[in-house]
């Protein structure tokens, strides 16, 4: 299984080309999704589970500053069902200022926190071997940003 996923606290327009993933891989792609933890100031910031879940359920709820919109995939040019998929409660360490992609840096690093994240998960079963596209993304219209990323996937017909 291999994870796929956008950029990260940005939006944007990425291209990744030239990507060869092994034959009979199952592909976890994260289309837009957000997390919330004990951590991080607001609008990430939950004090404990129930806050934590609200907090990041903020995908779904009209005019919430974390909510997504007009999330997609497509596979080759046809559409593609994007599920919700949200996470259990999870315990995390930051393990330092300058490995750490949530919105606490400097102050957090070091340190542990729980969270809970939610959003829009695709799982692709392996692919055919031969040349794919993969696109997907979504806008956070508060963030005023949107996502747009396309994997140039190459599935090779036999074991390197």
């Amino acid at each position: 299984m291999w994870f796929l996923g956008g950029v990260v606290n940005a939006g944007g327009t990425v291209v990744r080309d030239d990507c060869t993933i092994p034959r009979w891989t199952t592909l976890v792609v994260a289309v837009a999704n957000v997390e919330c933890s004990t951590l991080e100031p607001p609008p990430f910031f939950g004090g404990n589970e129930r806050e934590l879940r609200h907090c990041a359920n903020g995908v779904v709820r009209r005019g919430d500053p974390l909510e997504i919109t007009r999330q997609f995939a497509r596979l080759d040019g046809h559409p593609l069902s994007v599920p919700r998929a949200e996470s259990p409660l999870f315990r995390f360490r930051v393990p330092s200022e300058s490995d750490n992609i949530l919105s606490c840096a400097p102050s957090c690093a070091d340190k542990e926190g729980e969270s809970v994240a939610d959003g829009y998960l695709l799982v692709l079963w392996p692919l055919r071997p031969g040349r794919h596209t993969l696109r997907f993304g979504g806008t956070f219209p508060a963030a005023d940003f949107t996502l747009d990323i396309t994997y140039e996937i190459t599935v090779p017909r036999h074991r390197p």
